[in-house]
Formats: C-alpha cells, sequence, structure tokens
C-alpha cells in the first residue's frame, strides 16, 4: 500500500481505497482550520463528487435494490453536508471565543504595562517638571530684569528710581546656574537705567535753567518798558513845560522892551503898559500852569498804555504757560501709552515663550508615545512571529493527524482495528514495512 500527499498543500489528502463512498466516511477527519480556508474545499469536493457520481452511475433505478440505493446515497451526501457545516460553524464559534478573550488579555496588559510605566516613571516624571518650573522661573525673572532695563520710551527720574529698585528686589534670590547670566542682565540694565537717568537729571537741570532765564528776561524786558515809557512821559512834560515857559518868557520880553520904546512915547500909557505887562505875565503864568496840566495828563495816558501792554503780556505769558502745561499733559499721556503698549508687548512675549514651552512639552509627550508604540510594535512583531511558528507547528501536527485519521479510516473499512492501524503507520513511519511508505 503507498499513500501520496503533499507535505505543503493545504488539504488532507484524498485516500484511493476499493470501497464505496470512502471519502464521505473521513469526512470526521477533516481538519476544520484547513478545510475552511479559500477554496481549502476543493480537493474534497472534486473527490466527494467524482465518488458519488461514480457509485450513483453503478446503481439501477428500474430495480427495487437500485432506487434503495440512490436513496441512501443521497442521505449520506446531505449527512456530509450538515457534518461539515457543523464543523465550520464550530470553528467560527472558537475563533469568536478566542478572539474575545484575546482581546480582553491583550487590555489587560495594557492597562498593566501603562501603569507600570508611570509608575516607574513617576519619579522622573515629577523631576522633570519641578525641573522646567524652576529654569522657566529664573528664565522668566531675567526677562523681566531685560525688559525693566529696555528704555523704549523717555522715562522721569521717579519711573528710573522704581525700576532700579525693582531689579534689585528681582535679583536678591539664589540663581543656580543662571547667577552669571542673571549678573549680566542685572548689570547691563541698570546701567542702562544709570544713563537714562544722567539724561534726565541734565534734562531737568537744563529745562529749569531755561524756565529761570526766560522768567527773568520777561521781566526785565517789562521793568526796562516801565521805565523808558515813564522816563519818556516825564522828558515831554519837561519839554513842553520848557517850551512854553520859553515862549512866554521871549513873550514878556518881547513885550517889555515895545513898553519901554512906548514909554518914551507916551508916559500917560506906562501905566497901562505896566497892567498889561502884569496881565502878559499872569497870562503866562496861566499858560505855563495850562502846560503843566496838560504834560500831566499825557504822562498818566501813557502810565495806562504801558499798564495795559504789560497786563497783555503777562495775559500772553499765562496763555504760554497753559499752552506748555497742556504739551506736557499730552506728552505724559503719549509716555502712559507706550508704557501700556511695552507692557502688552511683554505680555504677548510671555505668551508667545509659554506657547513654546507647552509645544515643546508637547512634542516630547509624542516622541514618548512614538517610542513605547515602536516598542510595542516590537513586541507585537516578536509575538506575531512566535505565534505564525507556533500555528505552523500546529498545522503540520494537524496535517500529520488528518493523513494518519485518513489511512486508519480506510484501514477501517478494510475491517483493521484502530489500534492495529496505529501500529500499521508506526511501522511505516519507521520503515518497518518493506516498499510502503507515507509521503507527508
Amino acid at each position: 500500500m503507498r499513500l501520496n500527499t503533499d507535505t505543503h498543500a493545504a488539504q488532507p489528502a484524498v485516500i484511493s481505497a476499493s470501497t464505496e463512498l470512502a471519502i464521505i466516511s473521513a469526512i470526521p477527519a477533516i481538519v476544520p482550520a484547513e478545510f475552511f480556508k479559500p477554496n481549502g474545499a476543493d480537493a474534497v469536493l472534486s473527490a466527494l463528487k467524482t465518488e458519488v457520481r461514480k457509485v450513483a452511475a453503478t446503481l439501477d433505478i428500474s430495480t427495487p435494490g437500485g432506487r434503495e440505493g440512490i436513496a441512501s446515497l443521497a442521505y449520506k451526501v446531505a449527512r456530509s453536508k450538515t457534518a461539515l457545516d457543523e464543523q465550520g460553524k464550530d470553528l467560527v464559534s472558537a475563533i469568536k471565543k478566542q478572539t474575545g478573550e484575546i482581546d480582553a488579555e491583550r487590555k489587560r496588559v495594557r492597562d498593566e504595562l501603562d501603569a507600570l510605566k508611570d509608575e516607574v516613571r513617576k519619579p522622573l516624571t515629577d523631576w522633570e517638571n519641578a525641573e522646567k518650573s524652576r529654569v522657566a522661573e529664573h528664565e522668566d525673572v531675567i526677562r523681566q530684569i531685560e525688559v525693566l532695563g529696555r528704555l523704549d520710551c523717555p522715562l522721569n527720574l521717579e519711573e528710573i528710581e522704581a525700576r532700579a529698585g525693582r531689579i534689585s528686589v528681582l535679583s536678591d534670590r539664589n540663581w543656580q546656574e543662571f547667577k552669571q547670566r542673571a549678573a549680566g542682565a542685572k548689570a547691563m540694565s541698570m546701567e542702562s537705567l544709570s544713563e537714562a537717568q544722567n539724561r534726565a537729571v541734565e534734562a531737568k537741570r537744563l529745562r529749569e535753567q531755561a524756565e529761570r532765564l526766560e522768567v527773568e528776561a520777561r521781566e526785565r524786558a517789562i521793568k526796562e518798558r516801565e521805565e523808558a515809557a515813564a522816563k519818556a512821559a516825564t522828558a515831554e512834560a519837561e519839554r513842553k513845560a520848557t517850551e512854553q515857559a520859553r515862549l512866554a518868557r521871549e513873550a514878556a520880553e518881547a513885550e517889555q522892551r515895545r513898553i519901554e520904546n512906548e514909554r518914551i512915547e507916551a508916559e500917560a500909557r506906562a501905566k497901562q503898559a505896566e497892567a498889561q505887562r502884569i496881565a502878559a505875565e499872569e497870562k503866562a503864568a496861566r499858560d505855563l500852569a495850562e502846560a503843566a496840566q496838560r504834560a500831566e495828563v499825557a504822562r498818566i495816558e501813557a502810565e495806562d498804555r504801558e499798564r495795559r501792554a504789560i497786563a497783555q503780556e503777562r495775559q500772553r505769558l499765562a496763555d504760554q504757560q497753559a499752552e506748555a502745561k497742556r504739551a506736557a499733559e499730552q506728552a505724559e499721556e503719549r509716555r502712559i501709552r507706550d508704557a501700556e503698549h511695552a507692557e502688552a508687548k511683554r505680555k504677548d512675549e510671555a505668551k508667545l515663550a509659554e506657547q513654546d514651552r507647552i509645544n515643546a512639552a508637547a512634542k516630547a509627550k509624542r516622541d514618548q508615545e512614538a517610542a513605547i508604540e515602536a516598542e510595542r510594535q516590537r513586541v507585537a512583531a516578536e509575538k506575531r512571529k512566535e505565534a505564525a511558528e507556533a500555528e505552523a507547528r500546529a498545522k503540520n501536527r494537524a496535517h500529520l493527524r488528518a493523513i494518519h485519521h485518513e489511512i486508519l479510516a480506510a484501514l477501517a473499512l478494510l475491517n483493521i482495528s484502530e489500534e492495529a492501524g496505529n501500529l500499521l503507520i508506526a511501522a511505516i513511519a519507521k520503515g518497518a514495512v518493506p516498499h510502503v511508505t507515507i509521503s507527508y
């Protein structure tokens, strides 16, 4: 007897025997995992169809025995169909159960290892978080010191002193490895504030000096104008009075000469001339008094005009001071706006720095998860390799068992017991039976 099969075939070997319906009888020995693969049933179905049709061709439907044989053959085919379908159902159920158990165990393994990973790494994670917080705090304080030393807009002395005090407060800490960097930032900021303070002091001194000189110049100009106006009025009054007196004196002298000339001509008119002379002198005195009065009036009017001019000048100075005050207030408002803008810019930079820190942490986490996933895939690949090797060994054992079951089924048709069949198979496999081999 020679039994031939392909060691690498996906389906059981077909056993040739003279006994009818040997394939149907061998169905219980089929390995479901091999039989229900794609196209795994082709060989069995082909052999079954060939054998059934061969047996059916020998049955005579015209005889009762032939008809009973056809009915019995059809019943055996139906039972074979049911047996194969039940094996398929059992295989599907076992696979589903095994899949659920595998998934549950996979989840338990993942959960256990995740918890173990977190437990083992927690001291390092806590240390890393504390280290990040410590470094971030030092970096933030250094940035604050640097920002305080930036002069984006003009500062007054009070603001400069406040910044210097803030830098001193921020610098009073244990800098650890940031000591040298912090010292450099403090030195640069303090040097910048010192230069700004010197400039502010010098600007304040020059501003106060200019204001003082301006006030002195204005007061001196007002005084000089007042003195000049008074002198001019007095001189004009004196000139007019002198002119009037000269004219009166000349008139009196002319009158005296005329009277003297006429005295020789008319002694009689001497008394009248004397009276006229006295009248002329009185008139001259009155004219002189009127001239003095007009000079006084002119002086008073000049003083009034001067006072009005002084009042107008003072009003102009007050308007200039008000305008300077408004300009100073506007400059202060611009300084406040610039300071607010600088503060908003600092906050934006701090937000960007925080976002960079968050992104870096997220990237580190992604890298860590990627490493874990790579390790998980490596372990899974090793497990798949081991499972494939185990499955191959199981298939090989199943293949051997299937061949042995087919041989035993064929030997059973020859009324050879299972025990004797096993002994025969073992003897053939060892080469103890001459000229007979089993090809696996």
